[in-house]
């Protein structure tokens, strides 16, 4: 990406669920793409870093960014702009939360039962259903269960 100063760009951020779907190794993170902007860049600091606007709600932030993390941002008419919508922690990444439980069951193993649910996870750029083991789901979001 060749970027300009002024240009407007998009940061790339990720989001993660700290949850163990059936099609993926025990534990292991589940992580999306998605973006938050668009940000003018102010100024070039170096061959691949650019200094951004920020805006207030992620001053915590440091302001430059690795090309790597910035997208060019086309200016479509259609974009809602809800900056808002986002609350990025200070690694760039997004935590994704169960939405609702839809559905569970009982998974037979050789000398024991294991009862798993499946979970809506919702965010504002991300859905996705899993099955995860009800006994660490009511542990972990007990306000799910009541």
């Amino acid at each position: 990406m060749a970027a300009q100063v002024d240009d407007k760009v998009m940061i790339s951020v990720v989001e993660y669920a700290q949850l163990k779907s059936t099609t993926l190794s025990m534990g292991a993170p589940v992580s999306v793409i998605a973006t938050a902007g668009p940000f003018e860049i102010l100024s070039q600091v170096g061959p691949v870093a650019y200094r951004l606007t920020l805006s207030p709600n992620l001053s915590q932030l440091h302001n430059i960014f690795h090309i790597f993390r910035l997208k060019k941002y086309h200016l479509d008419p259609d974009h809602v702009m809800e900056p808002d919508q986002i609350e990025l922690k200070d690694n760039l990444s997004i935590e994704v939360r169960p939405e609702q439980i839809v559905d569970q069951k009982v998974k037979q193993l050789r000398n024991k039962a294991i009862l798993l649910i499946k979970m809506i996870w919702k965010d504002a750029n991300f859905e996705e259903a899993t099955r995860e083991k009800e006994d660490k789901m009511r542990s972990k979001y007990p306000k799910l269960f009541t």
